[in-house]
This record gives C-alpha cells, sequence and structure tokens, in this order.
C-alpha cells in the first residue's frame, strides 16, 4: 500500500487495545455492490466495535484502517444523478453503513474510531467529515 496507508495500519496497531489485531479493509470491493464484500466490511465494523467495548476502560483505541476509500466517489460517468437515484448505489450504501456505525460508536462512548487513508488529489465527501459522523 502507500505510504500513507502504511502509516493509518501502524498507528492502529499502536493504539490498539490488547488482544485487537487490527486489519485493513478494502472498501472498493464493497463500493461495487459485492455481497461478500459488503459482508466483510459489517464483519470488520461489528469486531472492531466489540473489541472496543470489551477494551473499553482498559486503555487503547480501536482503530480500522478504512483502504481505498476514493472509491466512495462517484466515477466521472455517474454524472446522471436521475439515473443513480433510481436504482441502488452501492456507494451510498458503504457511506450510510460508515456513517451509521461511527455514530453508533459515538453515541455508546466507544474508544473506537477510523482511519480513512485519502489521496491528496481526491476531494473528501462531505458526509465523511461533518460532525455527524
Amino acid at each position: 500500500g502507500s505510504g500513507k496507508s502504511h502509516l493509518a495500519d501502524v498507528f492502529a496497531a499502536v493504539t490498539a487495545p490488547p488482544g485487537f489485531t487490527p486489519e485493513p479493509v478494502d472498501i472498493a470491493a464493497a463500493v461495487t455492490g459485492a455481497p461478500a464484500a459488503m459482508a466483510a466490511l459489517r464483519s470488520a465494523l461489528l469486531a472492531a466495535a466489540q473489541h472496543a467495548r470489551s477494551a473499553s476502560g482498559r486503555g487503547g483505541v480501536t482503530l480500522l484502517v478504512l483502504e481505498r476509500a476514493e472509491s466512495l466517489l462517484p466515477a466521472l460517468a455517474d454524472e446522471d444523478e436521475q439515473a443513480l437515484e433510481r436504482r441502488l448505489d452501492p456507494r451510498r450504501a458503504v457511506s450510510e453503513l460508515l456513517l451509521a456505525e461511527l455514530r453508533l460508536w459515538r453515541a455508546e462512548g466507544l474508544p473506537a474510531g477510523v482511519l480513512v487513508p485519502w489521496a491528496a488529489t481526491a476531494p473528501v465527501p462531505p458526509e465523511l467529515c461533518g460532525s455527524g459522523a
């Protein structure tokens, strides 16, 4: 992976609570709508939350590294927003899953979060930057 990804992986490992070995999650496959990839993303989010709950009060922070998050951005060929709205957009499904999980973690006060290595040339979607995330 890139230097950003390696740094994120190392940081996640250093801050992890005892007994949790963070594994980066490549969300590009989930963005394609592949059911197995969506299941893997849900599983990784669930595992991170479970480890954060069990480690709460013992120190450490559970960080999940999301690789290739730039895939959440619409492709230039996807300019027809009305066509996208008529069908399920896997990018939107992944974004909403991530945001819902982050809100749950915050509501529970879990020592958990996500690291999202992002290409400097790609704009970050506003929904990933807002205070609601």
